[in-house]
């Protein structure tokens, strides 16, 4: 007994610092693998909203920002509309109704003395209302301009939404993907060079 007790007092910590490292090592598999699944479940989530914004966005810059067929419309009905009235989109709705156009849009938009309907994204309409005349434009967008729109975020008030989620999807693809370089010894040094170069370039063009 003596003897086997003493065999226990030496096996027991050594047996148990062995489990303790196997649950270490299984720890951190699994917060790699869950890390892994999050990065690539935020990407096919963000991956087509993404491609339709970078597509957007570069043909834009590119000079190909689309086209809107603007058609002058006139209106026999008119009422005096005021920016700062609360009741604005009502006041809009009603003056296009009165004029037999029936339109739906979400909300409206103030530039100067025009008052536009949005979304843009789809047609939409441009009023400029004065004492007691009224003039009204119909646009419509080719396909380049209402990716455009969307782009600038003068869509749907659901796409704005959609937006909002693809930013929080792509930052948790980001810190997520940084995360795993970082923790793979094979890869942490590719990364912090690429982020270092990311935030560099960066910095240079702001």
């Amino acid at each position: 007994m003596p003897n086997r007790e003493r065999i226990n007092d030496l096996l027991l910590p050594e047996i148990t610092s062995q489990m303790l490292d196997s649950l270490s090592s299984l720890t951190g598999v699994y917060r790699k693998l869950n890390a892994k699944s999050l990065d690539q479940d935020s990407s096919l989530c963000c991956g087509p909203m993404l491609l339709a914004m970078a597509a957007s966005g570069g043909l834009y810059l590119l000079g190909v920002k689309g086209s809107v067929d603007s058609t002058p419309v006139s209106l026999s009905a008119t009422k005096p509309l005021s920016a700062d009235s609360g009741t604005l989109d009502n006041d809009v709705r009603e003056l296009l109704n009165a004029n037999g156009i029936d339109h739906d849009f979400e909300y409206i938009k103030v530039s100067g003395q025009k008052l536009i309907t949005r979304p843009t994204s789809a047609d939409y309409y441009e009023l400029i209302i004065h004492e007691n005349e009224g003039q009204a434009t119909l646009n419509q967008p080719d396909l380049i301009k209402s990716l455009v729109e969307l782009h600038k975020s003068h869509g749907p008030l659901f796409f704005k939404d959609l937006q909002k989620l693809m930013a929080l999807g792509l930052l948790i693809a980001l810190l997520s993907g940084f995360w795993l370089g970082t923790s793979s010894a094979g890869l942490r040094v590719p990364t912090l060079l690429t982020t270092v170069a990311g935030l560099t370039t960066s910095a240079i063009t702001l």
